[in-house]
């Protein structure tokens, strides 16, 4: 809104790029499969050469369904990860969560990746 009478309101755009700070391959987790079998998936981390970063910790938001482990492949920049995220889940059912990666980044001090998870 504006203090001009003859035009209260205007439309202001914005354009321009933006800049991931990271490569996520896959950009989500997504866990399915039967109660009772291991389910679980592999993402990689790629920080930005331009904006290089490492990742301090990762953890799952809630975590009753999934635990996750980090493990850096390759340390030359940028700094490359392997995310391993797990289901904890027993009983048949879908779930959502995040896992989220602290990083000692200025521009982005965490990442959040969804994941989303069927027992069937």
């Amino acid at each position: 809104d504006t203090n001009d009478p003859l035009k209260v309101n205007f439309d202001l755009v914005i354009a321009g790029n933006v800049d991931p700070i990271a490569i996520i391959t896959p950009e989500r987790a997504i866990l399915t499969g039967s109660a009772g079998e291991d389910i679980n998936t592999e993402l990689t981390i790629t920080s930005d050469a331009r904006k290089p970063f490492k990742i301090i910790s990762a953890a799952p938001r809630i975590g009753e369904d999934i635990s996750c482990s980090l493990k850096e492949i390759d340390s030359r920049e940028p700094v490359k990860y392997l995310l391993t995220i797990k289901n904890i889940r027993r009983e048949k059912g879908k779930y959502r969560d995040y896992v989220y990666l602290e990083t000692d980044s200025d521009v982005s001090p965490g990442i959040s990746i969804r994941v989303n998870g069927e027992i069937l």
